[in-house]
């Protein structure tokens, strides 16, 4: 587990496991959903993304066969600027890590 790669020694990773373990509450929940909203969107996203039949996708990638360059074009630099948002935000260290 990485908890015990990251931890100085073994009291500090029995101590976190024990947070975990016994303290752990929603009550701060409210406040990581507005804080992290776009990647809570994200992973719900994904999340439904995965619960789509395959028959649906199938289609979806049929369809896609027929349209122009154009479009191929839009999608490439939308992932693009995507991708560059989200590797140009700046990290935040987790809480967990800065024990």
């Amino acid at each position: 587990c990485w908890i015990f790669f990251r931890a100085a020694d073994l009291q500090i990773a029995m101590q976190f496991l024990d947070q975990i373990r016994y303290h752990f509450t929603f009550t701060n929940s409210f406040a990581f959903v507005q804080n992290y909203k776009i990647a809570v969107i994200m992973i719900g996203i994904g999340f439904l993304i995965h619960l789509i039949p395959d028959s649906w996708a199938d289609k979806f990638i049929e369809k896609q066969k027929s349209y122009s360059i154009i479009y191929f074009v839009i999608v490439t630099f939308l992932f693009l600027f995507l991708y560059s948002y989200f590797k140009n935000t700046q990290s935040v260290m987790p809480i967990y890590l800065q024990f």
